[in-house]
């Protein structure tokens, strides 16, 4: 949630799925094919557990309920290459998304955080904000691009991984600066091996002295004591 309350959601649209949930949350809730399907013509079939009967030619069928139907439907995917093609069609994926199917939720006391390949044309932005609070009334909206995003991602798998607090500084650097006890070997998605030494415990002691990183500022401990006290 955010400072004043709201819940705050995470919305991947990409050309082959959509990717959604809860800001905050290690994994998506909801991960779906982003495609539209309109009956072909009218059948009664039985596939797998799902039948169908009297299909008509104004019926939509968006997502899972596509994918599990789609022999006999036409497909459209309103993305192409990241960008949206067909805004007809990518309102009925958002309609999915945040209606009673998957998401379930009240706009007006949600944000919504959206993403974007770079080199996003700003009109296709403009208009997916636009749609955001004009069509479905978003208390927020924010528009970031995918590959900084999948950025911050790695980074905090990073800090989750290797970073620690040190007890006693003085000794941390030390270490760091005569010994090369504390270089652990990180491996990066395209395989590349880096070593990171101090910077374990130089990251988080920004928390408890923001000086070191040239924010003013009162650091954890203080404000922790302050507020109990």
């Amino acid at each position: 949630m955010d400072s004043e309350g709201r819940k705050v959601i995470v919305c991947d649209n990409g050309t082959g799925f959509v990717k959604c949930g809860y800001a905050g949350s290690n994994f998506p809730a909801y991960i779906f094919p982003s495609m539209v399907g309109r009956p072909i013509i009218r059948a009664v079939n039985k596939i797998g557990d799902i039948e169908v009967k009297g299909l008509h030619v104004d019926d939509l069928m968006v997502g899972d309920e596509a994918s599990a139907l789609r022999s006999l439907l036409e497909v459209n995917y309103p993305m192409e290459n990241g960008v949206v093609r067909n805004w007809e069609d990518m309102c009925h994926v958002w309609d999915y998304t945040f209606g009673p199917k998957k998401m379930d939720l009240n706009p007006r006391d949600t944000k919504i955080l959206l993403t974007e390949p770079p080199m996003n044309p700003t009109k296709n932005r403009e208009k997916m904000i636009e749609v955001m609070f004009e069509k479905y009334g978003f208390a927020g909206a924010y528009v970031a691009i995918q590959a900084v995003l999948t950025l911050y991602a790695q980074v905090r798998m990073m800090k989750e991984k290797l970073c620690y607090i040190g007890y006693d500084i003085e000794t941390e650097q030390r270490l760091a600066l005569e010994t090369t006890v504390l270089v652990e070997p990180y491996t990066l998605p395209d395989g590349r091996i880096i070593k990171v030494g101090g910077e374990r415990f130089e990251a988080p002691e920004a928390l408890f002295q923001p000086h070191l990183i040239n924010v003013e500022g009162q650091g954890i401990a203080e404000l922790v004591f302050n507020t109990i006290q």
